[in-house]
């Protein structure tokens, strides 16, 4: 008898066993960039055993990335590496659950350590040809592994003996030492496509930019100190936009923007507004003021000993275990959550790229989440902080990349809380947030109001529908939007709404009858009239939300001060830009009236993996249709026209 039945099942046996472990592999994985993750670390991984191996003599380290974003067809993912290559026998194990090829080399900076699997379960079709040390090249294309590992009544996956991978990648493939890996991304995994990961509306340069930062924050490209072996790497940054390529060259080692290098993004290098906590230690007395209240932030890197000997609250075993892993710490406070934000700003993701909290770094590489800062006396800042500690040599539980030790993940919060404690006693070199003078400037407010009168979509569709206008500006506050929505209903501009209440509650704005299928309802001559039935809106008692901007409502999810789930309709007056930070909008108004799930609805928000739906009415969109319509029966082009087709313009430009 083999042991723990070893050889005693069948073939069929074993394809089912295999399948529920791929199943498992791929639930395993729950972040939007593991696939990202994954494929960049073990090319980085590949090129750091060549540079061991002294295989850089006559071409020096270099990683090649495609983003194959695409308006029709499957978005892509591509990486090749000049490192070591692999041999038949290896290239072919790496479908197998479990098989780790560097770990066989090594210690390596692999993220999650389940094997190369993954790539290929989680894929619509992956494929890999890579050439090893004595020049002999694998090539093979798996399809359809997905929806087999899913449900098993589907085919079984198919191979392929060459890689298959669109045109613009065929002349990129090694055929010399290295690999490359494509990944066609399937719609049944996170993500879906590369539409909803960073902003993709400023140009390709823009865009291939934000990459090169969502890259660096989520993979083994954002090296926390610079390598010797890894120096000299080279990547080539390609954007594959199907009808168009763009490209560009990027180093490795220190995060700069400017010099387009790659490396840890410390918040001071994103965005250089930060001061040295040795620099106001070694200030004289008399230069003292030259930093008070000048500064937006301030960080400090210690040394393992030196925070090991400050944070007095650890025991002697966290000591010990401390000292035998941590090589360093660094902290960073600013004085105000607006730091975070230019700082995510410049990044150029639809989410924060960068938070707030602790960041765990093994070897050199990032690992896993961002973890809370469990502040105390300090509760407050935590929010304007950012910590990074660096390990050597320690094990991290695979599946949520923290320690297992009890000792380390306990020592790693006074660590945090320590740090934090410390740098808040330079909150004097810190600007004070702005606050608004309390004696309001009431002339001041008064020529603000009329300017704004000036060009007023608002202003202009009540006299236009010859209505008493409910004000004369457009709205500035979540109140004026609130007294504006009330006024269209009121004068029947927006049919099968009724307000049953506005506030009575502490965390939503009002409750609402929705009804969209009352006579007219579908009216094609009604420019704002119900066309799909894709979404139901219908019901009693639905959970208004007013907001001035759409994107104010997604602040509230971030700071779970409100729960998508519990939402069945937003009024906003606009929604500005179609990249926003969580989930993802298509718009139903306009040349997209076709796709319009209600009356008047203007856009649909849809959460990560469809989790939660909200339709929007954007006041903005809104009247810029009815109005629109108005001034084509007059035979005229007026504000309504040109704000809709702005508009257009400017959420098509975000579809690509």
């Amino acid at each position: 008898m083999k042991p723990f039945g070893i050889d005693s099942i069948n073939e069929s046996e074993r394809k089912e066993v295999a399948r529920r472990a791929l199943n498992n592999l791929l639930t395993s994985y729950a972040d939007e960039a593991d696939i990202f993750t994954e494929i960049v670390q073990n090319a980085v991984d590949a090129i750091k055993m060549a540079a061991d191996q002294k295989l850089f003599s006559s071409h020096p380290p270099e990683l090649t990335i495609v983003i194959g974003r695409r308006a029709t067809g499957h978005h892509y993912f591509f990486v090749k590496d000049n490192g070591t290559g692999m041999s038949k026998d290896v290239a072919h194990n790496l479908t197998v659950p479990g098989y780790s090829f560097g770990k066989k080399r090594g210690k390596t900076i692999g993220y999650k350590g389940v094997g190369a699997s993954y790539f290929f379960a989680a894929s619509q079709m992956a494929s890999i040809q890579t050439v090893d040390i004595k020049d002999n090249k694998t090539a093979y294309t798996i399809k359809n592994s997905y929806n087999w590992i899913k449900n098993d009544e589907e085919n079984e996956p198919t191979i392929e003996d060459h890689a298959q991978v669109p045109n613009f990648l065929k002349d990129l493939l090694p055929d010399s030492r290295g690999t490359a890996i494509y990944f066609q991304f399937h719609d049944g995994m996170k993500p879906k496509n590369l539409n909803n990961l960073v902003i993709i509306g400023d140009g390709p340069d823009r865009e291939l930019q934000n990459w090169a930062s969502f890259l660096t924050i989520k993979t083994a490209l954002g090296i926390s100190e610079p390598n010797d072996l890894l120096k000299d790497l080279k990547i080539n940054l390609h954007l594959d936009h199907g009808d168009s390529q763009y490209f560009q060259t990027w180093k490795y080692g220190n995060f700069d923007l400017d010099e387009r290098s790659l490396g840890y993004p410390y918040p001071h290098k994103v965005f250089k507004v930060g001061v040295d906590k040795s620099t106001l230690d070694n200030l004289e007395p008399q230069h003292r003021y030259r930093h008070i209240r000048k500064n937006q932030a301030v960080y400090y890197r210690w040394g393992a000993e030196e925070i090991i000997d400050l944070t007095q609250t650890l025991e002697e075993n966290e000591k010990e275990v401390l000292r035998q892993y941590l090589k360093w710490a660094e902290g960073y406070l600013c004085y105000s959550v607006d730091v975070f934000k230019e700082i995510n700003k410049r990044l150029g993701g639809r989410s924060n790229l960068l938070r707030y909290g602790m960041r765990i770094v093994c070897d050199n590489t990032p690992q896993g989440r961002i973890i809370d800062l469990s502040l105390t006396s300090s509760q407050g800042l935590d929010r304007q902080s950012h910590v990074i500690l660096s390990f050597e040599n320690l094990e991290l539980d695979t599946g949520r990349k923290i320690s297992a030790d009890e000792s380390i993940a306990n020592a790693i919060n006074k660590l945090g809380q320590r740090i934090i404690a410390i740098l808040k006693e330079y909150r004097w070199a810190m600007k004070k947030k702005e606050r608004p003078d309390p004696s309001s400037d009431l002339e001041a407010w008064r020529n603000s109001v009329d300017s704004r009168s000036q060009t007023s979509l608002v202003s202009d569709f009540y006299e236009k529908f010859s209505l008493y206008p409910v004000f004369k500006v457009d709205p500035d506050t979540e109140q004026e939007v609130i007294a504006l929505f009330t006024s269209i209903l009121s004068n029947s501009l927006l049919k099968g709404y009724q307000l049953l209440a506005i506030s009575g509650f502490n965390r939503y704005d009002a409750l609402i009858d929705i009804t969209s299928d009352f006579t007219g309802s579908r009216e094609l001559t009604d420019i704002i009239s119900k066309r799909s039935d894709d979404y139901k809106i219908d019901g009693k008692g639905k959970v208004l939300e007013f907001k001035h901007n759409f994107d104010d409502l997604l602040f509230d999810f971030e700071e779970k001060t409100k729960n998508p789930s519990e939402i069945d309709l937003v009024v906003c007056w606009n929604v500005p830009n179609l990249n926003v930070s969580r989930g993802r909008i298509d718009p139903m108004y306009g040349k997209w009236k076709d796709h319009r799930i209600g009356y008047g609805i203007s856009y649909m928000w849809y959460d990560e993996n469809d989790t939660s739906t909200i339709p929007i009415i954007s006041l903005k969109n809104l009247l810029s249709e009815i109005l629109s319509k108005k001034e084509s029966e007059c035979g005229e082009t007026g504000l309504g026209y040109s704000l809709l087709r702005q508009m257009e313009t400017q959420d098509a430009a975000h579809l690509i």
